[in-house]
């Protein structure tokens, strides 16, 4: 009867050992499989929100992007669209907006990322133009002073009288109608100064805000130059330019005003040379004479 019972004893206590070290290997596998890496920290969220802002003209590029939790930086990468294209190092910013420089005009590709130090989470991109500026005259290099020969006088024929022209005098228009007009600083300068332009605006619609248009002539084709109420013009050299302003309000009033000419001169000149008096000799007496 001893034996039976220190037998079933011994047997119960090798199942209650065999059943703890299976609870502490179901423990430990737990500890280093699902749960444990339940314990590790995941990377911020996707950005959401993204915009991107550009103005024509600049390859400065504005972002701006909602603020992700638990990021404590965001990298931001960029690249030119199209197929083999590769994205730069980029910058890393500490908060939900930069201004970033592309290297040309054209389509490009933008992402960001926010990042902790356990990594950076999914990206979100877009792709954006930067656009040229409108046309504009070609800047032609100032020339290089050069002394300029005599000329040779020659006589002047007697110009042929010609009749002038009746002015002709342009409509008025009716009370109550938009009216754009340019003023000038001056309307002969010399060379190498400018000259200030400013817009003059009479009946204006109400609640509208206006956008301008500046062009320029030089006796050909017309060019795009300036968007802003005044400006600022230098010639380098003796010459003369037409300037007219468009101005437009969002209501879809737009009026254009008259051509306001301006004259550079050169204002260095050689000095002419002024002949002396002829001096008239008086006669000396022969001291031979009587």
């Amino acid at each position: 009867m001893n034996a039976t019972v220190n037998y079933r004893l011994a047997l119960f206590l090798t199942l209650a050992a065999m059943l703890t070290a299976v609870v502490i290997l179901a423990v430990m596998w737990a500890g280093a499989g699902p749960a444990g890496a339940q314990g590790e920290k995941e990377p911020p969220a996707k950005p959401s929100g993204f915009r991107v802002v550009t103005e024509r003209g600049s390859l400065e590029v504005a972002l701006d992007w909602a603020d992700v939790g638990g990021a404590s930086r965001y990298w931001v990468r960029w690249r030119e669209s199209g197929q083999g294209n590769q994205l730069n190092e980029g910058v890393y910013v500490q908060s939900s907006d930069a201004v970033i420089s592309v290297a040309r005009y054209g389509e490009w590709v933008v992402r960001v990322q926010a990042c902790d130090d356990s990594g950076c989470g999914a990206p979100n991109a877009r792709k954006f133009r930067v656009r040229r500026p409108r046309a504009m005259p070609d800047i032609t290099p100032l020339p290089t002073a050069t002394t300029i020969p005599e000329a040779t006088v020659a006589p002047t024929p007697l110009p042929t009288a010609t009749p002038t022209p009746e002015p002709t005098t342009a409509p008025t228009p009716p009370p109550g109608t938009l009216q754009v007009s340019v003023t000038a600083s001056s309307d002969t300068l010399p060379v190498n100064q400018s000259v200030s332009l400013t817009t003059a605006v009479s009946n204006p619609p109400a609640g509208s805000e206006p956008s301008y248009v500046w062009e320029l002539s030089n006796g050909g084709d017309w060019f795009s130059h300036g968007t802003g109420s005044t400006l600022s013009y230098l010639a380098g050299r003796a010459e003369s330019w037409s300037f007219r302003v468009t101005v437009t309000y969002g209501s879809g009033d737009s009026a254009t005003s008259g051509p306001l000419t301006v004259t550079w001169v050169d204002i260095t000149s050689t000095p002419t040379a002024t002949p002396a008096p002829l001096t008239t000799a008086t006669p000396t007496p022969d001291p031979t004479s009587t």
